[in-house]
């Protein structure tokens, strides 16, 4: 059932469901996403939430991609 989401990395709504990606960062919203500790990898990622936070802050994906432009929107990775 599709639902809003907000990332957990990047902090960007969007409409999913369990194991859909973020358009953004490429996150893929596992549903327990919260509970995992910030170096903690889960089995669909493949990196930690800690990790994940890094690329995103210098400008990548989750895989260490270049993100991807979506209209004039800037993202700035959610405080925790």
């Amino acid at each position: 059932m599709e639902r809003e989401i907000i990332c957990i990395i990047c902090g960007h709504k969007f409409k999913g469901d369990q194991f859909d990606e973020c358009p953004i960062c490429e996150w893929a919203f596992t549903g327990i996403d919260k509970s995992l500790e910030e170096d903690e990898i889960d089995d669909y990622n493949k990196i930690s939430k800690a990790e994940a936070k890094r690329n995103f802050a210098k400008g990548l994906n989750i895989w260490g991609e270049p993100l991807k432009k979506v209209g004039f929107a800037t993202f700035e990775a959610p405080k925790n």
